[in-house]
């Protein structure tokens, strides 16, 4: 039953991602062209610097609350609701940080700190993405999949409404805003159809949240500066035509993890049931979760490898162009990127906390020292092929160390 269960719940969330994704291909490539490579290339920067935020405001709880909600299903209004004032805080120290780091980073060039303030924003209405975790530890995500297209939809006509009426670079930085407070709202509503229990917050319930979601907060940095790092150091090293060449292939590189990502979401609460009822199979998930999602990417990344060129004058125009080799480099990052995924779920499963921050920290160490030796030379290649080398030494090579 649990199976079905978790079939049906996979089905959702492809079919929901794959129309959410179809609009994010469609409204990104006109958002692109309009405005040009620069421009992307200033909203990919600021995207970069609030995601240094995400790790602190999420405090380690996205990786910690499916496995709380499994353990002790009675606390549940307690832990939705302990989580989700954390996070609220949380996000609002991030925003006020970020804000500051433009302002002196960038005194003088008004442009630039108004879209890192007003991207940053996104912060605060991120943090509703805690209630997710509820509805995966229930085989619920066709809510949570739902909310996210309804939220997808709005900032859909928002974007259009920004481009049909030319407005300037500051009105696309509060994209993020619109999406995830729309989605937000959708998910507080589900929860309240589905009569779930009151959210409270608990000291009890916090303790114990910080302490087992701290050990992933140096994890989710690390992976953020991994993330962070080239779009950062392409517009300071580089150029901003630079930084959104690679932003273009980046998005184009990623166009399908919605399905992996599915995936892993419908299968992580079973996993995770599975570790304390049934070792045997509990391995046999892992590894076929391991071996699935390897070569399945291996074909995405000859695929993508031979029609990149048509892949990015599609998506993006004459102009992004340059962006093609890029892409070529950087698609076979997901093969090892995905290898990561399924390793980190079984260090959680294991409770191999400290494990985890030192193989990110060894990526993110890897990462900076490549980007700054390559970025001033190949510019978004140089950073292309630090991303595919990060991957591979980061999720493989560490693991048999």
């Amino acid at each position: 039953m649990r199976k079905q269960n978790a079939v049906h719940n996979a089905a959702w969330i492809i079919a929901c991602k794959l129309l959410q994704s179809l609009l994010q291909l469609l409204v990104g490539m006109l958002s692109a062209r309009y405005l040009g490579p620069s421009g992307y290339g200033l909203l990919s920067y600021a995207a970069a610097l609030t995601a240094f935020g995400i790790p602190l405001m999420q405090l380690g709880l996205n990786a910690v609350l499916v496995q709380e909600y499994v353990r002790a299903p009675e606390e549940e209004g307690s832990i939705r609701g302990t989580a989700l004032t954390l996070s609220g805080l949380s996000a609002l120290l991030c925003m006020a940080g970020i804000s500051l780091f433009a302002a002196i980073a960038h005194r003088g060039d008004a442009d630039v700190i108004w879209v890192c303030v007003l991207s940053c924003i996104g912060l605060l209405f991120q943090s509703f993405e805690n209630l997710q975790y509820c509805f995966q530890a229930k085989l619920l995500s066709k809510y949570t999949s739902l909310s996210a297209l309804l939220g997808y939809l709005l900032v859909s006509g928002y974007k259009i409404y920004l481009l049909a009426t030319g407005k300037s670079i500051r009105w696309f930085a509060l994209t993020h805003a619109v999406e995830y407070g729309s989605a937000g709202i959708f998910m507080l509503l589900a929860c309240r159809k589905l009569r779930f229990r009151r959210a409270v917050w608990s000291f009890p319930v916090a303790r114990r949240l910080l302490a087992t979601g701290r050990h992933y907060i140096p994890t989710a940095l690390f992976i953020a500066a991994i993330n962070s790092i080239p779009g950062i150091l392409l517009k300071l090293l580089s150029t901003q035509q630079e930084a959104g060449f690679y932003a273009a292939a980046l998005t184009g590189s990623i166009v399908l993890q919605f399905v992996y990502a599915a995936v892993m979401d419908s299968l992580r609460p079973g996993i995770l049931a599975l570790r304390n009822n049934n070792i045997t199979q509990y391995r046999q998930r892992i590894s076929s979760l391991f071996g699935g999602f390897f070569y399945i990417s291996l074909v995405q990344c000859v695929v993508f490898t031979l029609c990149s060129p048509w892949i990015i004058r599609l998506l993006y125009g004459a102009a992004y162009m340059p962006a093609a080799a890029v892409l070529r480099l950087i698609i076979w990052q997901t093969p090892f990127s995905l290898m990561g995924w399924v390793r980190d779920l079984w260090l959680l499963s294991e409770e191999k906390h400290p494990l985890s921050w030192r193989l990110h920290l060894f990526g993110a160490l890897t990462n900076l020292i490549l980007n700054l030796y390559l970025i001033p030379r190949w510019g978004a290649c140089g950073a292309a092929i630090t991303a595919v080398i990060t991957q591979l030494a980061g999720n493989l090579i560490t693991c048999y160390t």
